[in-house]
């Protein structure tokens, strides 16, 4: 049987794709992913990262927050404080270093 490769990475053998999935790392996993407690509870609703399925570490949160009122920013502020007990926090502990000294001003 002839196994070729696709465009698209994936093998195909005698007619069929196979598509090849390369694992994530764990340090790049989302935090919705990582953290269990990620995508439960009341906070998440609000968290503008999850809500927009990007990373926290690689989240825009400056435009994020741009504009919110003083109770929106201090919701935002409760989220971001328990960074520090996230499981994704230690792998990425200088962009969330950012966003805290950003949020937590």
């Amino acid at each position: 049987m002839q196994t070729e490769e696709t465009e698209a990475g994936a093998s195909t053998e005698g007619g069929e794709e196979t598509a090849e999935q390369p694992e994530q790392k764990e340090e790049e996993k989302p935090c919705w992913e990582v953290n269990p407690g990620c995508g439960t509870g009341e906070c998440t609703s609000m968290c503008p990262a999850y809500v927009n399925r990007t990373p926290c570490w690689q989240f825009d949160w400056a435009s994020a927050i741009e504009g919110m009122d003083d109770m929106s920013k201090a919701e935002i502020a409760k989220l971001v404080e328990n960074c520090p007990s996230c499981p994704v926090y230690q792998n990425h502990k200088k962009e969330l270093n950012k966003v805290r000294s950003l949020v937590l001003k």
